[in-house]
């Protein structure tokens, strides 16, 4: 029986240097755009998160029969929630509750103690550096809505859009229906039978 014997052999260092030049070059071209779809998840993560918030005020006050409120809000610090909170178009954060929660973000939920809060989120978890901007029908700028308990929009110049943006990456935009639906949609889209246009 005839055997052959096998050299192991390594990798020379003109290889090893070629291959690392190689590796470098495609990680100096994807590396960019990485950047950028790190930032555009980001701003999809923060518009996903705001729909699912403004959809669970809704179903809220269908459950309840009653108004709740869905306020965004800013305080001294953004990823906690505490009595620091205001009311503000250009909040990241955000609380459904039966009444306005000023001062009171951080309360615990309640269905007594004001401001009978149901859930908050700080706008540090996840998107705290996402550029948000309220806004009413007119344009102006808005911070809350009430829903009904019909889950119809009561406020006539309540919020009604949200742009989120980050950094010149793509823009989003959610716009809420006097009926309540609300609808993630991209602005810089302008072909009208995208489905991602906004209208």
């Amino acid at each position: 029986m005839l055997r052959r014997s096998r050299r192991l052999r390594g990798l020379t260092l003109i290889e090893l240097a070629i291959t690392l030049a190689i590796f470098g070059m495609t990680m100096l071209t994807v590396l960019p755009n990485a950047a950028d779809w790190l930032r555009s998840t980001q701003v999809r993560h923060a518009g996903h998160t705001l729909q699912r918030a403004l959809e669970r005020a809704r179903s809220e006050a269908l459950r309840l029969n009653a108004p709740v409120r869905f306020t965004l809000v800013r305080g001294d610090d953004p990823r906690r929630l505490d009595a620091s909170c205001v009311a503000a178009a250009d909040g990241g954060g955000w609380v459904i509750s039966r009444d306005a929660p000023d001062g009171a973000c951080g309360a615990a939920p309640s269905t007594q103690a004001g401001p009978r809060l149901i859930l908050a989120e700080a706008a540090g978890a996840g998107h705290d550096r996402v550029r948000v901007a309220g806004e009413d029908a007119s344009g102006a700028a808005a911070s809350s809505l009430r829903f009904n308990g019909f889950g119809r929009v009561e406020d006539e110049d309540g919020l009604r859009r949200i742009a989120l943006t980050l950094d010149g990456t793509r823009s989003l935009r959610l716009d809420i229906s006097r009926h309540g639906a609300v609808r993630l949609c991209e602005p810089a889209v302008r072909d009208a039978d995208d489905p991602r246009v906004c209208r």
